[in-house]
C-alpha cells in the first residue's frame, strides 16, 4: 500500500505540473503517455500469440505529434499549411492511408508472421490509446484549458474511488464476475453518485474562482453522470481485455499500479466526454 501511495503522489505531481505548464510540455507528457500505453497494449497481445504490426503504431503517434506541434483542432483534422503554394491540407487521411497500406503490405509479404486478426489489434490499439488520449490535448488548448482538462480527471477518479470504497463496505451483489470478480452493483452505484457529487463540487470551486466555461450546474450533473458510467465501462473494458489475454496488468512501469494502461484505462474514455458535451451544447 505504501508503495502504491508513493507512486500515486509522484504521478499526480508530474501530471499536475504538466497540466499547469501546458503548451509543448503538456503535449510531450501526453505523447509519452500515449507511446507507453500503445507499447503496453501491443506487447500484452503478443502474449496471446497475436502479432500486431508494431511499427505501424508509429503512424498513430506521428498524427498525435503533428496535432501537438501545429496545434490542430483535433486528431482527425491535421490541417497544416504546406510549402510551395500547396496551401492548407488535412494530413490525417493520407497518413492514415499510408498506415493501412503498410499494414496490408506487411500481412501480404509477412503472412507467415502476421494475419488478418493482427490488423484489427493494430488499428484498435492505436485508436484505443493514442486517439482517445488526444482529447486531453484538445481540452488543454482551449480557453480555461487547465480547468477543462482536470474536469474529466475529477469525474473518473471520483468514479473509481467511490466505486472501490462503497463496494468494499457495502458490496454484496456481483456486477460482472466473469470480467471483474471484485466489482459489485453497489460499488457501481456508489461510483456513479460519487462522480456526480464531485463534478458538481468542482463546478462550485470553478465558480468560487470566477471561472466560466459556458456550462450551468446541471450540465456538470449530466457530465458527472455520463462520465461516472463511462469511466466504469472503460475500467471494465480494460479488465475484459486483460482477462481475455490472461494477464493481471498491462505492465510493471508504475510500482503498485501496474502499467500506464492500468492507470489511465478509465481516463481515456472520459476525456472525450467533456469536449463532445461542450460541442453539443454549442459552447465551443
Amino acid at each position: 500500500m505504501k508503495q502504491r501511495v508513493i507512486s500515486a503522489i509522484i504521478m499526480v505531481a508530474i501530471g499536475v505540473t504538466a497540466i499547469v505548464l501546458g503548451g509543448y510540455v503538456f503535449g510531450a507528457f501526453i505523447f509519452i503517455v500515449a507511446a507507453l500505453a500503445l507499447h503496453e497494449f501491443y506487447t500484452a497481445f503478443e502474449k496471446k500469440e497475436c502479432r500486431p504490426v508494431k511499427f505501424c503504431g508509429i503512424f498513430f503517434l506521428v498524427m498525435l505529434a503533428i496535432m501537438i506541434i501545429f496545434k490542430t483542432p483535433s486528431y482527425t483534422e491535421l490541417i497544416i499549411k504546406l510549402p510551395f503554394g500547396i496551401g492548407e491540407r488535412n494530413l490525417f487521411e493520407p497518413i492514415f492511408y499510408i498506415t493501412l497500406m503498410c499494414i496490408f503490405t506487411t500481412i501480404v509479404f509477412k503472412h507467415e508472421k502476421h494475419g488478418f486478426a493482427d490488423v484489427g489489434v493494430t488499428l484498435f490499439g492505436g485508436f484505443y490509446t493514442v486517439y482517445l488520449v488526444s482529447y486531453a490535448v484538445i481540452l488543454r488548448n482551449m480557453n480555461h484549458g487547465i480547468w477543462l482538462v482536470i474536469l474529466p480527471l475529477v469525474t473518473a477518479v471520483a468514479a473509481d474511488t467511490f466505486a472501490l470504497f462503497v463496494g468494499v463496505k457495502f458490496g454484496k451483489h456481483k456486477l460482472i464476475p466473469k470480467v471483474s470478480p471484485k466489482k459489485t452493483v453497489e460499488g457501481a452505484v456508489g461510483g456513479l453518485v460519487g462522480a456526480i457529487v464531485c463534478t458538481v463540487v468542482y463546478f462550485l470551486i470553478m465558480n468560487a474562482f470566477d471561472v466560466s466555461i459556458g456550462l450551468k450546474w446541471f450540465d456538470f450533473v449530466i457530465i458527472g453522470a455520463i462520465g461516472g458510467v463511462i469511466a466504469q465501462i472503460g475500467d471494465l473494458t480494460a479488465s475484459s481485455i486483460k482477462r481475455y489475454l490472461g494477464i493481471k496488468d498491462f505492465g510493471k512501469l508504475i510500482p503498485g499500479h501496474g502499467g500506464v494502461m492500468d492507470r489511465i484505462d478509465s481516463y481515456l474514455v472520459v476525456f472525450p466526454i467533456v469536449f463532445l458535451y461542450m460541442v453539443l451544447r454549442g459552447v465551443c
